[in-house]
């Protein structure tokens, strides 16, 4: 989102394996500013960048480093939110 809440499209998301830093997946978002994507059960850092912002890694930093990992469970869907 925006700074006025509103929705991002288009904007790059690209989900890493956390331990090894590994490229899983990558998609971007749609006119409603949602995305999914299918990984299997795991750790993982995801990072949002697009529509004139600088890169952002969940929650709501800008170093790997101190990105919240993302915990992926079997047959469960995981919901974060960049806003």
């Amino acid at each position: 989102m925006d700074d006025g809440s509103n929705p991002i499209q288009g904007a790059a998301v690209f989900i890493d394996d956390f331990d090894t830093g590994v490229a899983v997946a990558n998609t971007t978002t749609n006119a409603s500013g949602t995305y999914s994507v299918l990984v299997p059960a795991g750790t993982y850092r995801v990072k949002a960048t697009g529509g004139g912002f600088p890169e952002q890694y969940y929650a709501g930093v800008s170093s790997p480093d101190d990105a919240s990992v993302v915990t992926v469970i079997e047959s469960q869907t995981t919901t974060i939110d960049f806003s």
